[in-house]
């Protein structure tokens, strides 16, 4: 089957490309400061630990206990993003591969709100299911955070 291209994603495509530009002969990319490179490696961290206790008392909660988990899961992306664009040019080419793999650390963490789901679908007590959720996500995401602080400690994050 043959995949046409409307004119308003080719009006998004060039609008990028534009943005994108070299200005004066040169790529134009915020670099952060140390400090700045810092808070956000922070923040990365502060979410983890939110997160954990969000699965800690999540299961004492009969409605929302899911909710929240979700809610701080997505923060955790979110804080993640942000460290992301604090990385200068350099620390971006060297930990690519690293990233690339806490991105895909990070997805697999969202599997077990899949899999809460399916069990659940299944017939199993929703009660159960958060609880095992949450047991997973607490220690799957002590292991992304050990990896995501050698990965930052590799790239000089903040130095």
């Amino acid at each position: 089957m043959k995949r046409t291209i409307g004119k308003s994603s080719i009006g998004i495509v060039l609008a990028l490309c534009v943005a994108l530009l070299p200005v004066s002969g040169q790529l134009v990319s915020p670099e952060t400061s140390p400090s700045g490179q810092r808070s956000a490696m922070n923040g990365v961290r502060s979410q983890v630990s939110v997160l954990q206790n969000t699965t800690r008392s999540a299961p004492n909660f009969m409605n929302g206990g899911y909710d929240m988990v979700w809610q701080q899961f997505q923060s955790l992306r979110d804080a993640f993003a942000g460290f992301m664009h604090s990385l200068n040019p350099r620390q971006a080419a060297l930990g690519a591969n690293d990233i690339a793999e806490l991105n895909a650390g990070l997805d697999i963490l969202q599997e077990a709100f899949a899999n809460y789901q399916n069990d659940v679908a299944s017939g199993r007590s929703p009660n159960a299911a958060l609880d095992d959720m949450c047991q997973v996500l607490y220690q799957a995401s002590g292991v992304w955070l050990r990896e995501f602080n050698q990965d930052c400690s590799r790239l000089g994050v903040g130095w």
